[in-house]
């Protein structure tokens, strides 16, 4: 839920019980208001407790490190796409920020022209035609069935699978996403003003959210020096 989150609109309806992107809704918000419990009696305290303790530097260090990780299954994804000129600039983008970047610490990259964008084997299934349900997933948030089952190939794709011991790498996950949570603090005071209703929320953000990815992933990066206006207009 909260991995989301406010870049993508809100919504100010009611619930609408027979959204065809949602025929699971009463199990869904069930396991809304499970992760909303767990968001409030743990992972928020956790997360403003880290981030009180924690200078910002250090945070976003934590968050660029952790974005260059996943360039690696970003990258297959888009080969499996495809997608060859994104393949080349996340690569490039990989390259960079793990030498000059030390270790993705610092995104080099982006002084350089090259665009960061989130790719995964979920938006791959969209690609090639699949498209399923929207689904609430206990201690993950909102994901699409896709995306859900996506994570497995994800995983396999990423290089720390195979250089990370798995228990190591459950504890940068979970480090990841505290560190995620602590930089949405701020924004969800501003949001919660917005909030009808917090199901819908979350879930017309995370669904315009995925849209808006595989536009861009279909529109290709931008290079300084190619005018790309009309295909982001």
């Amino acid at each position: 839920m909260w991995l989301v989150i406010f870049t993508c609109g809100c919504s100010t309806t009611p619930p609408d019980p027979i959204d065809p992107r949602d025929p699971l809704e009463h199990i869904n918000r069930d396991a809304f208001r499970f992760n909303d419990k767990f968001d409030k009696g743990f992972l928020k305290p956790s997360a403003k407790v880290y981030k009180a303790v924690t200078p910002y530097f250090f945070r976003s260090a934590l968050s660029n490190f952790f974005s260059n990780l996943r360039e690696t299954y970003v990258i297959g994804n888009d080969i499996l796409q495809v997608r060859g000129a994104w393949a080349m600039s996340d690569s490039w983008r990989f390259v960079v920020n793990s030498t000059v970047g030390l270790l993705g610490t610092i995104d080099v990259a982006k002084h350089i022209g090259l665009m960061s964008h989130d790719n995964d084997f979920g938006l791959t299934l969209n690609t090639w035609g699949f498209y399923s349900d929207y689904l609430m997933v206990p201690f993950l948030g909102p994901k699409t069935m896709e995306g859900f089952i996506g994570m497995i190939p994800d995983y396999y794709m990423g290089i720390d699978s195979y250089y990370v011991p798995f228990d190591i790498s459950a504890g940068m996950f979970m480090l990841d996403g505290l560190n995620t949570r602590a930089q949405y603090l701020k924004l969800e005071q501003t949001a919660s003003g917005f909030m009808f209703d917090p199901y819908i929320f979350y879930r017309n953000a995370y669904l315009q959210q995925r849209a808006y990815q595989l536009k861009i992933n279909r529109s290709g990066p931008y290079f300084p020096g190619y005018d790309t206006n009309d295909e982001y207009d």
